[in-house]
């Protein structure tokens, strides 16, 4: 009787992994979409999964309701859809297949005025992500006036990041407003690198895409105390009224620095939270530099 019961087991397991590997990863079909358990080794990080396995960043979130942000652990074990980016390719190839060539409309250039634009030079390690985020234009913006088709940028390439003249932006280290005007020569500068932000910018900047209305606040914030070691960098909140699993900007309005998170349940109504709008994680408040247990914040997200 055991032996029978073990067997349907093995043969209903085999019905859905179809192979192993040596670094333990398997593969698994469910109702008809292939995954990639992925177990995470030392230096991974979810761009580099979803470039794995054809997939991306944003599948990836969606599959794994429980990361935080890209703050993924070895021996962790993730669900990747595999090839959904170039399924993604494929729905607007049908999209458009029963459009004649003809009748397309066709992108009208970017007409820019020569004296309003602002330069900015990509170093090393620098992605569309993270200096959008310096100088709080959105991606669409950038490449749209770059004529940029997809993320991709390298090191000495020189983009436009303002195109409308004078751009003000917060210097985090000197801890002060700067005031760029228009030049033919690029800014070079060392725009903060941070995967995680970038990671939680991106999804912030898709819902600013999809044309959904943007919630503006001021409040006060406080701070979450976590014994958990693993969740010391993340960057998450709790938050009174934002949807659950949304991303919010927070900014600091003793100092202007801001910083993404994404919220991971409601603020709970209780006496301690009196007063608070949200609650941040250590890693938050490490970066906005909140020095009293609570702080008066400017608090955005889409819905």
């Amino acid at each position: 009787m055991n032996r029978t019961i073990l067997t349907i087991l093995f043969l209903s397991l085999s019905l859905f992994i179809k192979a192993q590997d040596k670094d333990g990863i398997c593969e698994v079909e469910l109702k008809g979409t292939e995954y990639a358990l992925h177990l995470v080794e030392l230096g991974d990080n979810l761009f580099r999964i979803s470039q794995k396995y054809n997939s991306t960043v944003e599948d990836i979130w969606n599959e794994n309701p429980s990361l935080v942000d890209n703050n993924i652990i070895p021996g962790q074990v993730i669900k990747v859809p595999k090839n959904s980016r170039d399924k993604a390719k494929e729905v607007v190839a049908n999209n458009n297949s029963g459009i004649k060539s003809d009748n397309k409309p066709k992108a009208e250039a970017v007409k820019l005025d020569p004296a309003q634009l602002v330069y900015h030079e990509v170093g090393p390690k620098q992605t569309l992500f993270s200096i959008s985020r310096m100088y709080d234009v959105s991606i669409a913006d950038i490449q749209k006036w770059n004529n940029l088709p997809d993320y991709s940028i390298s090191v000495g390439q020189k983009l436009i990041v303002s195109a409308h003249g004078e751009l003000k932006v917060f210097d985090e280290e000197d801890h002060e407003v700067i005031s760029y005007q228009p030049s033919n020569v690029p800014i070079k500068s060392t725009v903060s690198v941070n995967a995680r932000q970038d990671v939680l910018y991106q999804k912030y900047d898709a819902e600013r895409a999809y044309g959904k209305s943007l919630s503006k606040e001021r409040g006060t914030a406080g701070k979450l105390v976590t014994g958990n070691p693993n969740a010391q960098d993340a960057y998450y909140a709790l938050h009174k009224t934002a949807p659950v699993g949304s991303i919010v900007k927070v900014v600091n309005l003793v100092n202007r620095r801001s910083v993404f998170v994404k919220v991971l349940a409601p603020l709970p109504d209780i006496k301690e939270n009196e007063n608070i709008q949200i609650k941040l994680s250590p890693a938050a408040t490490t970066d906005l530099i909140l020095l009293d247990e609570k702080s008066l914040v400017e608090i955005s997200f889409y819905k």
